[in-house]
């Protein structure tokens, strides 16, 4: 359910829930936004806002954009600092344009702590959140911790990760540069 959502062990960390989760508040917030006339069930908004804030708390720590322009967009909380609005932008940044799968592989660095549990795929996982343009996570969807090998140079994917975050940063009014 909406109000239990996102209870789960640390380190079996599955982002593809985060993904359904926050999506499924966008059709909630535009019916907010642009049906204000039109009946709009009540009770159910407490429940949004509870669920989008214990939410919120569990993603935060990996600057994701969209999420966190929802978050922004509609709040549970009045005052949100200026890193955060500038950490989502950040991540805009950081956000690889070039959609071919290069050829990565984190887990030998010498400059970033390996986590000592491995994730639910049985990659190593980072402490640290890495730069996004020194990752290989193209998707919301995906572990952005993950250390392990990803990529051959000989594939794309769609640009549909750093679009959708772009748009939804705009729609509300993150900041992001036209």
């Amino acid at each position: 359910s909406l109000f239990f959502s996102n209870f789960r062990n640390t380190h079996d960390d599955n982002y593809s829930d985060d993904e359904l989760l926050y999506t499924s508040y966008i059709p909630y917030f535009f019916s907010l936004q642009y049906l204000k006339d039109q009946q709009i069930t009540p009770s159910m908004i407490p429940y949004y806002s509870v669920s989008l804030k214990r939410s919120q708390g569990i993603v935060e720590k990996y600057r994701p954009t969209p999420w966190n322009a929802l978050y922004y967009k509609y709040r549970a909380e009045s005052n949100l600092s200026a890193n955060f609005v500038s950490s989502a932008v950040q991540t805009l940044r950081e956000w690889p344009l070039d959609v071919i799968r290069w050829p990565r592989d984190n887990s030998k660095r010498l400059d970033i702590t390996p986590d000592r549990n491995f994730n639910r795929f049985g990659n190593p996982d980072t402490v640290t959140l890495l730069p996004y343009d020194e990752r290989g996570q193209l998707r919301w969807n995906a572990d952005p911790y993950d250390l392990g090998a990803d990529g051959d140079g000989l594939s794309a994917t769609d640009p549909g990760g750093y679009t959708f975050a772009y748009w939804l940063a705009r729609w509300a009014e993150l900041g992001v540069e036209k």
